[in-house]
């Protein structure tokens, strides 16, 4: 064998498998004109590897994109602007899906602002998550436009995606035979988008079959031939949502959904036959709007529902039985039943017996139940507002303080009745909360990068107020730790981005200032919401290593510097007898260290160079000349062999272990080394008379003259004790020069197995 340094045994496996292993992030850029780094897009994803970022710019690309199983960002240049939103369009030409994932993509996988349209599969028109029936990717989408897609069997917008699918827009696709017009069997959370114009002959219209949360969501004007027009079959939470104008045979707006629907506004949803907002629903419902919608024969709110209902407002709903509540076999407390039509039970129908609310022309009973009219007045936020002369009003709301607990503990501390935002306290009013002005400030968070080389730095913010709405946010920043400034930039929506230009490279710190519409401001937090370093120098490295080296592989040591963001990587190149400049496979995140470089041709002349990049993406400038070279001339070194003759044994017997030594090289002084790898890995040495944990000598300072030979021989007979586990162990020798190299080779490992008992 040869003569190999490695820092352990388990060194020389890591290394190996570095060597063929991408080091570095790369950003890649599409334009169409040929501009960036590829024109289309999935030849730029073929070229990607894992954590690859490709930026495509605006256009119409008319393809079909596979992301084959990489978990890669794939963004346009700014996802929050709908302006380029809308023209970075990814067009599939009315064959195949648009967008397509394998199903092993993780969440660290991002598809981020495109307009995507013109799909026509059998199933995932505009994305497709997975096989048919195969694995779900958990990629996540974001700002993304899915319109215009068909589908012939499953899932016209998306379908078969675990990612989580964040303010994006799904709109106007069909689905031909079955089920999911718009989101089909998607298990992620689907946050802040908007659903609509979808459709299917079938079940599911809007969404179907997704068993994630879905919240801050419009579900509107959907339809379904059969059931379900806005919602299907989706066992996740309903929040904050608005879900209007959908239409359906059977459950207008939502049909079989049994997570908790809460904060959720639900009106004008269409059933031809029976359930026009809700059907067959068994989740709880707290604090919902339910009006305007139409049932057709019967269940014109809500329909075969068995989840308790609390502090909810059922108004204005009709069908031919039961307008506001048929069939409904929950607990019905603090809710407002009022304005319902029907020719039969206009307000509740065969259903359990209401307490703690206002029912209009009631007169069956139960505790806390009311009957006088609720006095609904128009507010800020709908129609549906308490009269209270405390707000303005002249007559107080028979439903003000009329409910079964207090507000506390039903948890709508934030909300109210009233037209003036005044938050309810004590008792709770009776039926559905509106969110109310507690007086409490706003509040306010940034998030951003935390290395950049490209100005504007993109601080991103989210923003919210408790009742009386938001005025505006303004960003504030200081840099290397000096005074807070405001920034000047201020935005009034929501949520989005600030595009913050650094005078110089540095560390900024930001953090955002809220204001509501009442002139209240948050607090500055004590720390900043997030940080950026701001570098646009390039780093230095520079790589020594001997004149002269006889054994592999050649130690190459080096150091590397930047002021501003560090140092992310550190690449190895090499040149050979003057050759062309190749990477060697081998990088390091360390600031300083070294590389063991095997020589890949045998003996001759290897110049080496390092190139450093920063954690902000800058690459070090390639060096005039070679940092260090080195004449390799390969020498024979000791052979060290491992001997069992017996591989097979069992707790209780004997294992005698051998060894044979040669060297046919230069003398030498080596130490020695006898060990056993047990099933997990872990390592027993022999040092003296006793085995201990890790690499440890044996034997030390040990001379080897040239031709040195002894062996075979016994050096050791082990005894496999009665309580030794079942299971496959390595019995190992090794060489070193002394305090530094391991001699390894594989016939130095020998397998043996103890089994029975």
């Amino acid at each position: 064998m040869r003569l190999t340094k490695s820092i352990a045994i388990v060194g020389v496996v890591v290394l190996w498998a570095m060597s063929f292993a991408p080091c570095l992030a790369t950003s890649y850029t599409v334009k169409k004109d040929g501009s960036g780094d590829f024109s289309s897009i999935q030849s730029a994803i073929n070229a990607s590897h894992d954590g690859d970022i490709i930026t495509v710019y605006q256009g119409t690309y008319y393809e079909r994109i596979r992301f084959n199983g990489k978990n890669i960002i794939l963004q346009s240049t700014d996802p929050t602007d709908p302006a380029v939103v809308a023209n970075t369009i990814i067009d599939g030409s009315n064959s195949s899906s648009v967008v397509k994932f394998n199903g092993t993509e993780d969440s660290s996988c991002l598809l981020s602002g495109f307009t995507i349209r013109k799909g026509r599969p059998d199933y995932g028109g505009g994305i497709a998550g997975g096989g048919e029936f195969g694995d779900h990717a958990l990629a996540t989408v974001s700002y993304c436009v899915v319109t215009n897609n068909r589908a012939w069997d499953y899932g016209a917008g998306i379908y078969h995606l675990d990612g989580d699918i964040i303010n994006c827009t799904i709109s106007n696709n069909t689905v031909s035979y079955y089920f999911g017009g718009g989101i089909y069997q998607c298990n992620g959370n689907i946050i802040g988008c908007t659903v609509t114009g979808n459709s299917t002959p079938e079940e599911g219209g809007g969404i179907a079959a997704c068993n994630g949360d879905i919240s801050y969501t419009t579900v509107s004007n959907n339809h379904a031939g059969d059931v379900g027009g806005g919602i299907y079959c989706c066992i996740g939470n309903i929040t904050d949502c608005v879900i209007s104008g959908n239409t359906s045979n059977v459950g207008g707006g939502i049909f079989s959904c049994d997570g908790l629907i809460k904060n959720t506004v639900i009106f004008d949803n269409t059933a031809y036959d029976y359930g026009g907002g809700v059907d067959c629903c068994d989740g709880e419902f707290l604090n919902c709007f339910i009006f305007g919608n139409n049932g057709g024969d019967r269940g014109g709110g809500l329909l075969d529902c068995d989840g308790d209902m609390i502090n909810c407002t059922i108004a204005d709903n009709w069908a031919d039985k039961g307008g506001g509540l048929c069939n409904y076999d929950a607990n019905i407390i603090n809710c407002i039943i009022w304005g319902n039509s029907a020719d039969s039970g206009a307000q509740i129908k065969d259903s359990r017996t209401p307490t703690f609310s206002c029912i209009q022309d009631w007169d069956s009973g139960g505790t806390g139940n009311i009957a006088a009219d609720p006095l609904f007045t128009t507010g800020p936020l709908g129609s549906y507002y308490l009269s209270n002369t405390l707000a303005g009003q002249t007559t107080d709301s028979p439903c003000i303080d009329a409910g079964s607990d207090t507000v506390g503990n039903i948890g709508l501390g934030n909300y109210g009745t009233r037209t003036d935002g005044v938050p309810d306290s004590g008792i709770v009013d009776m039926g559905c909360h509106y969110p109310a002005d507690t007086g409490a400030p706003p509040w306010s968070t940034a998030t951003c990068q935390q290395y950049s080389s490209v100005s504007p730095i993109a601080v991103d913010y989210t923003a919210g107020d408790n009742g009386c709405g938001l005025k505006e946010v303004t960003l504030w920043y200081r840099k290397d730790g000096g005074s807070w400034t405001s920034s000047g930039l201020t935005c009034s929506d929501y949520s989005g981005t600030f595009n913050f230009v650094p005078s110089g490279d540095g560390l900024f710190d930001f953090y955002t200032i809220a204001e509501d519409n009442d002139g209240v401001f948050e607090n500055a937090p004590a720390l900043p919401d997030c940080s950026t370093a701001f570098d646009t120098e390039k780093p230095s490295s520079e790589c020594t290593s001997d004149e002269t080296d006889h054994c592999s592989p050649i130690r190459v040591n080096y150091t590397s510097y930047d002021a501003t963001s560090g140092i992310a990587n550190v690449m190895l190149w090499y040149q050979f007898n003057g050759g062309d400049w190749m990477d060697s496979g081998l990088c390091s995140s360390q600031t300083y260290g070294y590389f063991d470089f095997v020589p890949p041709n045998g003996d001759g002349t290897y110049a080496f160079v390092t190139f450093a990049q920063d954690k902000a993406g800058n690459l070090e400038d390639p060096p005039a000349q070679p940092d260090t070279q080195t004449t390799f001339e390969q020498q024979d070194g000791p052979v060290i062999t491992s001997i069992l003759y017996k591989t097979e044994y069992t707790p209780g017997s004997r294992m005698d272990c051998y060894l044979e030594l040669t060297n046919p090289g230069p003398a030498i002084t080596v130490d020695l080394y006898l060990f056993i790898v047990l099933p997990d890995g872990s390592i027993l040495s022999l040092t003296g008379s006793s085995f201990v944990w890790g690499i440890h000598p044996w034997f030390t300072d040990l001379d080897l003259e040239e031709g040195f030979h002894w062996g075979p021989g016994g050096v050791l007979s082990l005894y496999i004790g009665s309580g030794t586990p079942e299971g496959t162990y390595i019995y190992g020798t090794a060489l070193s020069t002394p305090g530094e190299y391991h001699v390894i080779g594989e016939e130095s490992l020998v397998e043996f197995h103890v089994t029975g008992s």
